[in-house]
C-alpha cells in the first residue's frame, strides 16, 4: 500500500451522531474507506433515518406522478406478401 492514497476520515459517520473532532477522526486508505462507507455507513444512516421518521409518526407517503400515458396510434394496415413465381431449381 505504499504509495496510494490515504484519507482522513471519520470513525463513527457523523450521520449516526458521530463528532467532527480529532477523536472521531482517522487515517484511512481510500479503497477501504470507499468500501466502509457504501457498504457500512450508507445503509445504517438510511435505516437510523427511517426509525426516527416512524418513531416521529411520520409516513413516507410519496407516489408516482400519473401520467396521461401516449395517444393512441391508428393502426396500418398489413401489407400483403406478393406471391413471388417458383424458381426453378434445376436448368
Amino acid at each position: 500500500m505504499a504509495g496510494e492514497k490515504w484519507i482522513d476520515e471519520h470513525i463513527k459517520p457523523l450521520g449516526l451522531g458521530g463528532s467532527n473532532d480529532l477523536t472521531n477522526r482517522g487515517p484511512a486508505h481510500i479503497k477501504c474507506a470507499s468500501v466502509k462507507t457504501t457498504e457500512q455507513d450508507i445503509p445504517r444512516i438510511a435505516k437510523a433515518k427511517r426509525q426516527k421518521m416512524a418513531s416521529l409518526g411520520i409516513k413516507d407517503e410519496t407516489k408516482p406522478i400519473p401520467s396521461p400515458g401516449f395517444a393512441k396510434s391508428a393502426k396500418t394496415p398489413r401489407i400483403e406478401k406478393q406471391q413471388l413465381p417458383p424458381r426453378a431449381m434445376f436448368r
